[in-house]
């Protein structure tokens, strides 16, 4: 799998640069991909539920009380990006500051993480990576509109082959009519 240098080199090769040797390297080139990296990273990761970055977790409950609302709160993991469900989707809760409050006494969490390690990726999401950092790479390296419209054009390409491979790893979802009936409420 591609490292975050290879990741940054295939996004510098879209719009027609020089490669870089890593991300420490003292360039333009290395300096842009080592700002925009994880930037885009996590954002692309945020947008969709990556089957590689779903964790689950159960939550440490935090001794103070929240202010208002609920009777008690846990503390999100240092990796979380975006919840995806907590082990009930009756559960009455609030996301704030990095943390659940709620008034359960126990929390159990599905969670996109922030994936640090690009061999963890999957294939089809590491081209949409470099694909995203290219979009922003052809107005800073080539200050060139149209290389930064195509590159938005093969982002969302890509991002909607990744998607589309992803979920199809995933069994459908069946929803019952009392399921149905209650989100309708």
């Amino acid at each position: 799998m591609a490292s975050s240098t290879d990741i940054c080199n295939l996004a510098l090769a879209y719009v027609g640069s020089k490669s870089i040797i890593n991300l420490n390297d003292d360039d333009k080139r290395a300096r842009l991909c080592k700002q925009l990296y994880p930037i885009c990273r996590d954002e692309l990761l945020r947008s969709h539920p990556w089957n590689f970055a779903i964790e689950e977790k159960d939550l440490a409950q935090l001794t103070s009380k929240p202010k208002c609302g609920f009777t008690r709160k846990f503390a999100l993991p240092a990796d979380f990006l975006r919840l995806i469900q907590l082990q009930s989707r009756y559960i009455d809760y609030r996301l704030e500051g990095g943390e659940i409050h709620t008034d359960e006494k126990a929390i159990t969490i599905k969670y996109i993480a922030i994936i640090e390690d690009s061999e963890r990726f999957d294939s089809a999401f590491t081209v949409t990576l470099s694909y995203r950092i290219a979009k922003d790479l052809a107005f800073a390296l080539a200050d060139d509109s149209n290389l930064h419209n195509l590159m938005t054009d093969q982002y969302r390409r890509a991002l909607a082959n990744a998607r589309s491979m992803d979920a199809q790893e995933n069994p459908a979802t069946v929803i019952y009519a009392d399921e149905w009936l209650d989100s309708r409420r």
